[in-house]
Protein backbone atom coordinates (compact mmCIF):
# COMPACT_ATOMS: atom_id res chain seq x y z
CA UNK A 1 0.00 0.00 0.00
CA UNK A 2 2.73 2.17 1.20
CA UNK A 3 4.21 1.58 -2.51
CA UNK A 4 1.20 2.76 -4.21
CA UNK A 5 0.87 6.01 -1.95
CA UNK A 6 4.09 7.85 -3.32
CA UNK A 7 2.96 7.19 -6.54
CA UNK A 8 -0.26 9.16 -6.01
CA UNK A 9 -2.47 5.79 -6.73
CA UNK A 10 -5.29 5.58 -3.95
CA UNK A 11 -5.47 1.79 -2.70
CA UNK A 12 -9.13 2.51 -1.08
CA UNK A 13 -10.38 2.07 -4.77
CA UNK A 14 -8.76 -1.51 -4.62
CA UNK A 15 -10.74 -4.20 -3.14
CA UNK A 16 -10.17 -7.97 -2.24
CA UNK A 17 -10.82 -10.96 -4.51
CA UNK A 18 -11.00 -14.51 -2.65
CA UNK A 19 -9.63 -17.07 -4.05
CA UNK A 20 -8.00 -14.65 -6.99
CA UNK A 21 -4.16 -15.77 -8.23
CA UNK A 22 -2.57 -12.00 -9.11
CA UNK A 23 -1.36 -12.96 -12.53
CA UNK A 24 2.77 -13.00 -12.69
CA UNK A 25 4.63 -12.50 -15.76
CA UNK A 26 8.48 -13.03 -16.28
CA UNK A 27 10.49 -11.01 -19.02
CA UNK A 28 13.43 -12.87 -20.39
CA UNK A 29 15.66 -10.44 -21.19
CA UNK A 30 19.30 -10.35 -23.33
CA UNK A 31 20.86 -6.82 -24.07
CA UNK A 32 18.48 -5.12 -23.08
CA UNK A 33 16.15 -6.62 -25.70
CA UNK A 34 13.25 -8.83 -23.94
CA UNK A 35 13.52 -12.20 -25.95
CA UNK A 36 10.41 -13.59 -24.52
CA UNK A 37 7.80 -13.62 -21.49
CA UNK A 38 6.36 -16.21 -18.92
CA UNK A 39 3.09 -15.96 -17.66
CA UNK A 40 1.51 -17.56 -14.75
CA UNK A 41 -2.57 -16.99 -14.29
CA UNK A 42 -5.46 -18.26 -13.86
CA UNK A 43 -8.06 -15.93 -15.97
CA UNK A 44 -11.67 -16.14 -14.58
CA UNK A 45 -14.32 -13.47 -14.03
CA UNK A 46 -14.29 -11.98 -10.46
CA UNK A 47 -17.55 -12.38 -8.51
CA UNK A 48 -20.61 -10.67 -8.54
CA UNK A 49 -19.88 -9.63 -5.19
CA UNK A 50 -16.55 -7.95 -6.07
CA UNK A 51 -18.10 -6.37 -9.10
CA UNK A 52 -21.33 -4.80 -7.19
CA UNK A 53 -18.87 -3.68 -5.09
CA UNK A 54 -16.44 -2.24 -7.93
CA UNK A 55 -19.69 -0.54 -9.04
CA UNK A 56 -20.37 1.13 -6.10
CA UNK A 57 -16.97 2.30 -5.45
CA UNK A 58 -17.10 3.77 -9.08
CA UNK A 59 -20.32 5.65 -8.59
CA UNK A 60 -18.67 7.24 -5.45
CA UNK A 61 -15.56 8.31 -7.22
CA UNK A 62 -17.15 9.64 -10.85
CA UNK A 63 -18.17 13.22 -9.59
CA UNK A 64 -14.47 13.78 -9.37
CA UNK A 65 -13.22 12.15 -12.67
CA UNK A 66 -13.20 14.08 -15.87
CA UNK A 67 -12.24 11.06 -18.45
CA UNK A 68 -13.09 7.05 -18.36
CA UNK A 69 -10.29 4.85 -19.50
CA UNK A 70 -11.17 0.97 -20.02
CA UNK A 71 -8.04 -1.11 -20.94
CA UNK A 72 -9.18 -4.98 -21.23
CA UNK A 73 -6.38 -7.39 -20.58
CA UNK A 74 -9.00 -9.97 -20.14
CA UNK A 75 -7.89 -10.48 -16.85
CA UNK A 76 -11.55 -10.92 -15.81
CA UNK A 77 -11.96 -7.50 -14.90
CA UNK A 78 -13.65 -6.31 -17.44
CA UNK A 79 -17.31 -7.99 -17.49
CA UNK A 80 -19.67 -7.11 -19.49
CA UNK A 81 -22.04 -6.11 -16.92
CA UNK A 82 -19.54 -3.62 -14.96
CA UNK A 83 -18.39 -2.39 -18.13
CA UNK A 84 -21.80 -1.29 -19.04
CA UNK A 85 -22.53 0.10 -15.82
CA UNK A 86 -19.23 2.38 -15.54
CA UNK A 87 -19.99 3.52 -19.30
CA UNK A 88 -23.23 4.41 -18.26
CA UNK A 89 -22.35 6.77 -15.11
CA UNK A 90 -19.58 8.22 -17.23
CA UNK A 91 -21.74 9.22 -19.98
CA UNK A 92 -24.49 10.66 -17.65
CA UNK A 93 -21.56 13.27 -16.53
CA UNK A 94 -20.71 13.63 -20.11
CA UNK A 95 -16.54 12.01 -19.55
CA UNK A 96 -15.25 11.50 -22.59
CA UNK A 97 -14.52 7.40 -22.60
CA UNK A 98 -11.19 5.73 -23.90
CA UNK A 99 -10.98 1.93 -25.05
CA UNK A 100 -7.87 -0.35 -25.34
CA UNK A 101 -10.16 -3.25 -26.50
CA UNK A 102 -9.18 -7.28 -27.12
CA UNK A 103 -11.00 -8.44 -30.40
CA UNK A 104 -13.04 -11.42 -28.41
CA UNK A 105 -15.01 -8.73 -26.78
CA UNK A 106 -15.56 -5.95 -28.78
CA UNK A 107 -18.59 -4.60 -27.03
CA UNK A 108 -16.59 -2.69 -25.05
CA UNK A 109 -15.76 -0.50 -27.34
CA UNK A 110 -19.43 0.77 -27.52
CA UNK A 111 -20.46 4.68 -27.51
CA UNK A 112 -16.47 5.25 -27.05
CA UNK A 113 -14.76 8.74 -27.76
CA UNK A 114 -11.84 7.27 -28.51
CA UNK A 115 -10.51 3.51 -29.05
CA UNK A 116 -6.83 2.19 -29.74
CA UNK A 117 -6.64 -1.23 -30.84
CA UNK A 118 -3.16 -2.01 -32.74
CA UNK A 119 -3.70 -3.55 -36.38
CA UNK A 120 -3.59 -6.95 -35.19
CA UNK A 121 -6.57 -6.55 -32.54
CA UNK A 122 -8.56 -3.75 -35.39
CA UNK A 123 -8.21 -6.57 -38.45
CA UNK A 124 -9.73 -9.13 -35.84
CA UNK A 125 -12.30 -7.13 -34.66
CA UNK A 126 -12.87 -6.45 -38.20
CA UNK A 127 -12.80 -9.61 -39.71
CA UNK A 128 -10.54 -9.46 -42.27
CA UNK A 129 -6.97 -8.23 -43.45
CA UNK A 130 -6.39 -4.57 -43.26
CA UNK A 131 -3.19 -3.49 -45.10
CA UNK A 132 -4.33 -1.87 -48.25
CA UNK A 133 -6.43 1.32 -48.60
CA UNK A 134 -9.57 -0.10 -49.68
CA UNK A 135 -9.47 -2.40 -46.79
CA UNK A 136 -8.54 0.21 -44.26
CA UNK A 137 -11.50 2.36 -45.14
CA UNK A 138 -14.23 -0.98 -45.09
CA UNK A 139 -12.81 -2.16 -41.77
CA UNK A 140 -13.08 1.92 -40.71
CA UNK A 141 -16.50 1.86 -41.97
CA UNK A 142 -17.59 -1.46 -40.14
CA UNK A 143 -15.93 -0.22 -36.96
CA UNK A 144 -17.49 2.61 -36.31
CA UNK A 145 -20.94 1.80 -37.68
CA UNK A 146 -21.11 -1.17 -35.88
CA UNK A 147 -20.02 -0.10 -32.37
CA UNK A 148 -21.04 3.78 -33.04
CA UNK A 149 -17.82 4.82 -31.14
CA UNK A 150 -16.24 8.67 -32.50
CA UNK A 151 -12.87 8.16 -33.05
CA UNK A 152 -10.37 4.86 -34.06
CA UNK A 153 -6.52 5.24 -33.45
CA UNK A 154 -5.08 2.65 -35.06
CA UNK A 155 -1.46 1.84 -33.93
CA UNK A 156 1.14 0.35 -36.24
CA UNK A 157 4.52 -0.17 -34.12
CA UNK A 158 6.69 1.61 -36.43
CA UNK A 159 4.35 2.39 -39.33
CA UNK A 160 3.13 5.17 -36.62
CA UNK A 161 -0.40 5.47 -35.87
CA UNK A 162 -3.65 6.35 -38.27
CA UNK A 163 -6.79 8.29 -36.37
CA UNK A 164 -10.41 7.36 -38.62
CA UNK A 165 -12.87 10.00 -37.10
CA UNK A 166 -16.90 9.21 -37.67
CA UNK A 167 -16.94 11.87 -39.82
CA UNK A 168 -14.57 10.49 -42.60
CA UNK A 169 -11.40 12.26 -41.68
CA UNK A 170 -8.46 10.22 -41.28
CA UNK A 171 -5.02 11.34 -40.26
CA UNK A 172 -1.60 9.68 -40.38
CA UNK A 173 0.81 10.01 -37.65
CA UNK A 174 4.21 8.91 -39.14
CA UNK A 175 6.61 6.69 -36.49
CA UNK A 176 9.79 8.19 -35.01
CA UNK A 177 12.65 5.58 -35.56
CA UNK A 178 14.12 4.49 -32.18
CA UNK A 179 15.54 1.27 -30.86
CA UNK A 180 12.93 -0.60 -28.98
CA UNK A 181 14.17 -2.52 -25.72
CA UNK A 182 10.90 -3.16 -24.11
CA UNK A 183 7.08 -2.51 -25.53
CA UNK A 184 6.21 -2.67 -21.86
CA UNK A 185 3.08 -0.19 -21.36
CA UNK A 186 3.23 1.34 -25.06
CA UNK A 187 -0.21 1.47 -25.56
CA UNK A 188 -1.44 2.41 -22.00
CA UNK A 189 0.98 5.53 -22.91
CA UNK A 190 -0.75 5.89 -25.99
CA UNK A 191 -4.38 5.47 -23.96
CA UNK A 192 -3.30 8.08 -21.11
CA UNK A 193 -2.00 10.77 -22.96
CA UNK A 194 -4.68 10.74 -25.66
CA UNK A 195 -7.23 11.30 -22.34
CA UNK A 196 -4.67 14.06 -21.28
CA UNK A 197 -4.49 15.86 -24.27
CA UNK A 198 -8.45 15.65 -24.80
CA UNK A 199 -8.86 17.30 -21.71
CA UNK A 200 -6.84 19.57 -22.24
CA UNK A 201 -8.73 21.11 -25.15
CA UNK A 202 -6.17 20.17 -27.42
CA UNK A 203 -6.63 18.63 -30.84
CA UNK A 204 -7.21 14.75 -30.75
CA UNK A 205 -4.78 14.66 -33.67
CA UNK A 206 -2.07 15.49 -31.93
CA UNK A 207 0.21 12.84 -32.72
CA UNK A 208 3.47 13.75 -32.06
CA UNK A 209 2.68 14.07 -28.99
CA UNK A 210 1.90 10.40 -28.06
CA UNK A 211 4.39 9.04 -30.44
CA UNK A 212 7.25 10.80 -29.02
CA UNK A 213 5.81 9.41 -25.43
CA UNK A 214 5.17 6.06 -26.57
CA UNK A 215 8.65 5.95 -27.88
CA UNK A 216 10.01 6.62 -24.96
CA UNK A 217 8.15 4.12 -23.07
CA UNK A 218 9.87 1.59 -25.65
CA UNK A 219 13.13 3.40 -24.89
CA UNK A 220 12.48 2.24 -21.00
CA UNK A 221 13.50 -1.41 -19.74
CA UNK A 222 10.67 -2.88 -17.80
CA UNK A 223 7.28 -1.26 -16.60
CA UNK A 224 8.19 2.60 -16.85
CA UNK A 225 6.35 6.08 -16.86
CA UNK A 226 6.29 8.62 -18.70
CA UNK A 227 7.45 12.33 -16.28
CA UNK A 228 5.65 15.50 -16.55
CA UNK A 229 8.99 16.85 -17.49
CA UNK A 230 8.84 14.06 -20.42
CA UNK A 231 5.54 15.00 -21.26
CA UNK A 232 6.45 18.27 -21.98
CA UNK A 233 9.58 17.87 -23.63
CA UNK A 234 7.34 15.41 -26.04
CA UNK A 235 5.09 17.88 -27.17
CA UNK A 236 7.63 20.35 -27.76
CA UNK A 237 9.55 17.73 -29.74
CA UNK A 238 12.50 17.20 -27.09
CA UNK A 239 12.16 13.73 -26.03
CA UNK A 240 15.13 12.20 -24.56
CA UNK A 241 15.21 8.93 -22.53
CA UNK A 242 15.78 10.50 -18.92
CA UNK A 243 15.49 6.73 -17.02
CA UNK A 244 18.84 4.78 -16.84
Amino acid sequence: MMLLKRRGILPATLLPEPDWITPHKVRIVAHQHQLLRLDTEDLKSISPHTSQALARSFARWVPKLQALIISDYRKGTVTPELNNQFKTLARERRLPIFVDPKPEYPEVCRHATVVTPNLHVAERMAGFAMRENRQIEKGRRNLLTLLEFSNLLITRVAEGMTLFEAGGGVYVIPGIPRPVYDVTGAGDTVLAVLALATRGRAATRSGRTVQNCRGGVVLKLGTAEISAQELLDAITGNFRNRSS
